[in-house]
């Protein structure tokens, strides 16, 4: 019956399992957008781990179907970052309503998935270092080439003030905007380094900062062109 009504609001249905294994080789094999999981499941396992399983495998979010809709079984259920609950007895509008929820915040899910993945492809693409700090100069990320020029993996680095992290370089602070600083640093070879250190501001609201973005450029090797080439004149 519940397929049927689907099928009558325009979705497809990929296929019915009885249990929660028939279930997780049903997801496998179809790769469905959604998966509509009964909480109360077969014997052995119910709903919500077969629900949970699927989810972290392949990352199909589940709408969970019940009747039960007590405490523990919503706060178990709720791990599972459900899209939704269809309760039984339902009725079409309802479903309708749960379903096209459902897809938009799939879709929502999706294109900011793979916004994420263009700019993780970007930063890591990317010769200057990209640090990216919170209101309150906490480090939330850090791309690869800033990892090189600080010396520094990431999860070293991440959720640390910027300040902590560069101080013994002679940081001062974040400069003005269109302005830049350069810092001394030194590489693993003994090398000191110039790094030329430049920022933006980021706000999400007007005139409330929100945190910045640092960027990290290595001018050794300008600098001593430039010096060589002072000399010589």
């Amino acid at each position: 019956d519940l397929a049927t009504q689907i099928i009558g609001l325009g979705s497809s249905v990929l296929g019915i399992a009885g249990d929660a294994e028939a279930a997780v080789r049903l997801a496998e094999e179809t790769r469905p957008d959604i998966v509509l999981m009964d909480i109360r499941l077969g014997v052995d396992r119910d709903g919500i781990s077969a629900a949970q399983e699927i989810r972290e495998r392949l990352n199909i979010p589940p709408i969970f179907v019940t009747a039960y809709t007590d405490d523990d079984t919503l706060r178990r259920a709720e791990r599972v970052q459900p899209l939704g609950y269809i309760v039984k007895p339902f009725r079409t509008h309802e479903l309708k309503a749960t379903l096209l929820m459902a897809a938009a915040q799939q879709r929502l899910t999706r294109a900011s998935d793979e916004s994420r993945a263009w700019l993780a492809a970007v930063l890591a693409s990317l010769g200057d270092g990209v640090i990216a700090l919170d209101a309150l100069n906490r480090i939330i990320l850090a791309n690869p080439a800033a990892e090189r020029l600080l010396q520094r993996s990431s999860n070293s680095v991440l959720g640390r003030n910027v300040g902590e992290v560069l101080e013994t370089a002679g940081w001062q602070g974040l400069p003005p905007a269109g302005t830049a600083l350069n810092l001394k640093v030194h590489s693993r070879d003994g090398r000191e380094r110039t790094i030329e250190i430049s920022s933006a501001s980021v706000s999400f609201k007007p005139e409330v900062s929100s945190g910045a973005v640092v960027v990290l450029r290595d001018v050794t090797d300008r600098i001593i062109a430039a010096n060589l080439v002072q000399r010589e004149r």
